[in-house]
């Protein structure tokens, strides 16, 4: 396989990395709590884009190959539907939205936008779908958010880890499906994505 030619398709995948290795290097310079584990979380993000690059398939590539045109199209369709969709279920009760220091916003949108959402995207709904199906991939999700994010680096508790598998599953199957509309497609996934992450997190304001 030609990994050159392949890069040419795919340079947004290079601006993410850059923007990973960016917060990787400087993070606690932007993030009070930052510490180790932070930095193996963004090392396990570089990872899972750099698995995209080498085992993502023509078809999937043709759904995001670019920020332009209808890419950027799908992600603002995304950010808007899943804004508005958040909101009503905050307001309902549903979810509950965080809160967030002022100065702790902007590189919370940014790091959501351009590392976390997107790796996890890439990695689940661009690569594992296309091998093991939205059922499967959306398990896996759900494993990777309970186990490896919650209970061994946030130390979540047992409960409260498979509550978070179920809560988990649930996103992943809904953005399995997504990701297969061609009005969403992998851009509109990681918008709706990185909105819900910013809405919970608190970067966003309801």
């Amino acid at each position: 396989m030609n990994y050159i030619a392949k890069a040419g398709k795919i340079p947004f995948l290079f601006v993410f990395f850059v923007v990973a290795l960016f917060f990787y290097i400087n993070g606690n310079a932007f993030f009070p709590e930052w510490d180790s584990t932070y930095g193996q979380v963004i090392s396990i993000y570089m990872i899972m884009m750099l698995v995209f690059y080498v085992f993502s398939t023509s078809k999937t590539e043709k759904r995001i190959d670019s920020p332009a045109s209808i890419s950027t199209t799908q992600f603002v369709f995304g950010f808007i539907i899943s804004y508005v969709a958040i909101t009503l279920l905050t307001v309902v009760g549903v979810l509950s939205a965080g809160e967030m220091a002022a100065g702790l916003i902007l590189p919370t949108i940014i790091m959501q936008f351009c590392v976390v959402a997107p790796s996890e995207e890439l990695m689940f709904r661009g690569v594992l779908q296309d091998y093991t199906g939205i059922i499967v991939q959306a398990i896996l999700f759900a494993l990777w958010h309970s186990y490896a994010y919650g209970i061994m680096w946030y130390n979540l508790t047992l409960s409260t880890g498979i509550y978070s598998f179920f809560v988990a599953l649930v996103f992943g199957l809904i953005l399995g499906y997504l990701s297969r509309l061609p009005m969403f497609s992998l851009p509109g996934a990681i918008a709706v994505h990185a909105t819900y992450n910013c809405i919970i997190l608190g970067a966003l304001a309801i």
